[in-house]
């Protein structure tokens, strides 16, 4: 029978933790970005993020520059 000891959490944190930024990736790029829809990126992201097509959605969103009016437009 095996338990639970301290080796375990010391792996299983780090194991964690990146696989958490690497889920959260799009919003990460989102916010680094300073994108102007960054609270519906991380709403689809936590949302749909769990599909690869969410997430490489998300992503491609994250990093599309969106475009500006133009002055007098």
């Amino acid at each position: 029978m095996s338990s639970f000891s301290p080796f375990h959490l010391i792996i299983l944190m780090p194991v964690l933790l990146v696989s958490m930024a690497l889920y959260f990736l799009p919003s990460i790029v989102a916010k680094a970005r300073e994108h102007p829809q960054f609270v519906f990126i991380l709403v689809v992201n936590l949302l749909f993020g769990w599909s690869g097509v969410g997430w490489i959605g998300c992503l491609v969103w994250s990093l599309v520059t969106p475009s500006r009016p133009r002055p007098g437009a």
